[in-house]
């Protein structure tokens, strides 16, 4: 009778009751990155953007650490609701004491004769601090020990009554009281149950994924350290090879024309994926017919699909020879770029189309060999292994040719469901759970734009797996500034070119550009990517075979792919405009023309 009398006072004084916080949704961690410029972000989002050089502050709230096993981990019915009654009573504690204070210098400014700007914010701070007050008595539900307490605190308060801000301090007293005990329920129930919570992290990359260390987390072996150099202007091995390879193909394109640098450079990276393709495919065909001959005990349909698979096998490897006889024999005029690259275009298209086609066969003729009794002996085992690899070659070498430009347009989500917690993860119990940890992304070995830091944390019980309750994702890009050495062929407008003779010449060159990324728009990081900078290149205008240096300022977007700008000759002092064009594939003598620098500090 008492609580129901106290609601009614507290409604009539403004209360309307906040709603409760889904316990679903709390965030258990709390990420924050620093970068090397000491610029701090809060992240939010449960995938987001950070630099790649920069140091996660991970923060672990134990309160919704505890609100995940009672929702999200299967909990047993009473340590379900002790966390409910543990976080509802926290929650409204904590409004309750901000909205006490705010009423209490609302009082202090109050006078004998108060304006109407004064008695509103005393009238607005008792609503604000009724609120929370309205929540805690809420929580004392008919024959709980809450309304016990609550009971007899209210049985102590004099006949003449006590003020409102007595009222909302007796009301918060009796919830502190009941909090505590709620927890000491809480730990007793979790020791009996084994509860235990775990936090693991892993870098995943196109080349897999891998776990690293959190001090406190795991007894992982921290990663070699590895720093991006931020401002190196210095080219790889790598480039310096390409610059090699760039220079040959700018003489080809002056002497022979576009369809001879399409023919000579652009062509021998696919026939090499044809090549491996037909190989592995010669090889599997003959274990195909040699189990489908040899092997006894085989269904007529496992038969029947083993000499299709096998034909099906010899036929595409009969059309990628013959691809290559093609191409490979073939010497296009000056002008034919276009020509070939358009019969070029079907040609791929179709290689492609009956690569997909296979693969589905060898997975439909593996999926009935899975079948079969290990009894029959090595030969299907070894069919079997060179199924494997040759949908692997398959995949990877021709229907990859067609991949990978869709997953530039967004900020691609992990797959952390293949993520599993290694042995050196410890299990904490609630009490043990560190608060915090750091994790510096120099840290964890070598890492390239568009890998991600993946945190799970998990709950679980006794010997039983973990049940992972949140998932954040960190794609890491060249966020800030940033030099990029970048090298390719150019194709600069000779201003005084001979009539006859083309108003372009193509030249190796070489560019320095300022990049800058973004933590917001996963586009700019992974298609724009815009640079300006400088770019020297080596020409030759009056065609001597003598290098003319070439000096110009540039803007590059696109990775790296399109580059334009305007340049001076120093040897022969001329002007001039240029642009550049790369593909994001190999195709200079097998080697990327725009792949830029990533060179780890020394």
């Amino acid at each position: 009778m008492k609580i129901a009398l106290l609601i009614s006072v507290l409604l009539s004084t403004g209360a309307a009751g906040g709603a409760t916080p889904s316990l679903a949704d709390a965030q258990v961690l709390h990420l924050k990155e620093v970068d090397v410029d000491s610029n701090a972000v809060e992240i939010t989002a449960n995938i987001a953007i950070v630099d790649i050089g920069s140091t996660i502050h991970i923060g672990v709230t134990r309160d919704n650490a505890l609100a995940k096993l009672g929702m999200a981990a299967g909990a047993t019915e009473l340590t379900a609701t002790l966390v409910k009654n543990s976080k509802v009573l926290a929650d409204a504690l904590a409004q309750a004491n901000k909205a006490t204070e705010q009423l209490r210098i609302a009082m202090h400014l109050w006078t004998s004769n108060p304006t109407p700007e004064t008695l509103k914010a005393l009238q607005d701070a008792t609503g604000k601090a009724a609120d929370p007050a309205f929540n805690i008595v809420a929580a004392a539900t008919s024959g709980s020990r809450f309304e016990n307490v609550l009971d007899a605190a209210l049985e102590a308060v004099p006949p003449e009554g006590i003020s409102d801000p007595e009222l909302f301090r007796l009301i918060a007293d009796a919830a502190a009281a009941e909090l505590v005990s709620l927890q000491a329920d809480l730990r007793q129930s979790l020791q009996e149950e084994g509860v235990y919570f775990m936090l693991g992290a892993w870098i995943v990359g196109k080349d897999g994924n891998r776990s690293v260390h959190l001090d406190g987390f795991d007894d992982i072996k921290p990663s070699e350290r590895y720093v991006l150099d931020r401002w190196s202007i210095l080219l790889t091995p790598e480039q310096q090879s390409q610059l090699d390879a760039a220079g040959k193909a700018a003489h080809l394109f002056n002497s022979e024309g576009a369809g001879a640098l399409v023919q000579r450079t652009g062509l021998p990276m696919i026939l090499s994926a044809f090549n491996r393709a037909a190989q592995s495919l010669e090889s599997t065909d003959k274990s195909a017919q040699n189990v489908a001959t040899t092997v006894g005990g085989l269904s007529t349909a496992i038969q029947a699909e083993l000499i299709q698979t096998a034909t099906e096998m010899r036929q595409y490897r009969a059309f990628l020879e013959g691809l290559m006889r093609k191409y490979q024999a073939a010497t296009p005029a000056p002008d034919s770029g276009a020509t070939l690259l358009a019969g070029f275009n079907a040609d791929l298209r179709e290689s492609i189309v009956r690569a997909r086609e296979l693969v589905r066969r060898v997975s439909n003729l593996q999926v009935g060999l899975a079948a079969l009794p290990g009894s029959l002996g090595p030969p299907l085992q070894e069919l079997d292994k060179a199924l494997r690899l040759t949908v692997t070659v398959l995949k990877a070498d021709i229907d990859g040719l067609a991949e990978g430009v869709a997953a530039l347009f967004s900020l691609a989500r992990v797959n952390a469901e293949l993520l599993e917690f290694s042995k050196e993860v410890k299990r904490h119990s609630v009490a043990s759970l560190p608060s915090a940890t750091v994790l510096d992304l120099n840290n964890t070995g070598r890492r390239e734009p568009g890998d991600a830091v993946v945190f799970r944390f998990a709950v679980g019980r006794g010997e039983s797996k973990p049940t992972v309750v949140e998932t954040r994702q960190l794609t890491m890009y060249r966020v800030l500034p940033h030099f990029d050495t970048t090298v390719g062929l150019i194709f600069a407008r000779v201003p005084d070119a001979v009539e006859g003779s083309s108003r372009f010449q193509a030249a190796p060159a070489y560019s320095v550009l300022l990049k800058w990324g973004s933590r917001t728009e996963s586009y700019v990081n992974s298609i724009v990517t815009p640079g300006l900078g400088l770019n020297l290149s080596a020409l030759d205008f009056n065609r001597d075979n003598t290098p003319e240096v070439g000096v110009a300022l540039t803007l590059s977007l696109f990775r790296n792919i399109l580059q334009a700008g305007g340049g001076y000759n120093v040897f022969r002092d001329q002007w001039y405009f240029f642009f550049g064009v790369g593909l994001p594939m190999p195709n200079i003598g097998g080697l990327p023309t725009n792949a830029s620098s990533s060179l780890p500090d020394p």
